[in-house]
């Protein structure tokens, strides 16, 4: 079975590749909001409302977590 973050990781792939084939340019604010709206769904849907504000301060230490990994493992645009 796939993981959920690389079927997401996917999309997003084809999204940018497809804007790259038709020379579209990718608003990746907009894409960023698109998948934090998803989140949002998670946190409203999937948990408690007394549980929300802990959950949202999981999902943000989260991604920085996540961002520094792969920032120190060199992945993705590197620009100054």
């Amino acid at each position: 079975m796939t993981a959920l973050h690389d079927e997401i990781n996917n999309l997003v792939e084809q999204r940018l590749r497809r804007a790259l084939e038709t020379g579209e340019m990718v608003n990746v604010p907009d894409l960023a909001s698109e998948m934090t709206e998803s989140l949002a769904d998670l946190v409203v849907c999937g948990a408690p409302l007394e549980e929300q504000p802990r959950l949202i301060a999981h999902i943000v230490e989260q991604l920085g977590q996540f961002v520094t990994e792969k920032r120190e493992a060199g992945v993705g645009v590197q620009r100054q």
